[in-house]
């Protein structure tokens, strides 16, 4: 299991992949307090799963793997995984709120809590949704 679980703390950013070891994976859960379980997906083999999110920063997680060893008989396994405190960050508040439906021409905003030096590379690592597609840009 990806990162490793048996000592110190995860890097913050990385993504939970777990291997079977002569066997074969039938579903994998990585959840933590206050937020949903991750989704990832199953190799075609069955044999590694990867998720699509990331690990935060100062987060406990668990991890429950469920599957078949290389005798077809069911096995289970569960570990802790937890990442190291952020450095270094910085937290945005952004309007409108997720989910919420508006109108044309209606600015979205992001407030964060510290000047930001990169402002590039912000902007980079941001995205905004629009149905039906529209143009915009960040200033």
């Amino acid at each position: 299991m990806k990162p490793d679980a048996g000592g110190g703390q995860a890097k913050p950013g990385s993504q939970v992949i777990v291997h079977a070891n002569g066997g074969k994976l039938t579903e994998v859960e990585v959840t933590a307090p206050g937020t949903d379980a991750f989704a990832g997906s199953l190799s075609k083999d069955g044999r590694t799963w990867t998720s699509s999110a990331r690990l935060a920063p100062g987060t406990r997680y668990t991890v429950m793997a469920q599957g078949e060893d290389a005798d077809g008989k069911p096995m289970s396994e569960r570990r802790t995984i937890t990442t190291a405190q952020a450095r270094d960050t910085f937290a945005g508040e952004y309007f409108p709120d997720k989910g919420t439906t508006v109108g044309v021409g209606m600015p979205v905003s992001i407030t964060f809590n510290r000047p930001i030096r990169d402002k590039a590379a912000v902007e980079r690592g941001l995205t905004v949704t629009a149905g039906p597609a529209v143009e915009g840009a960040w200033s």
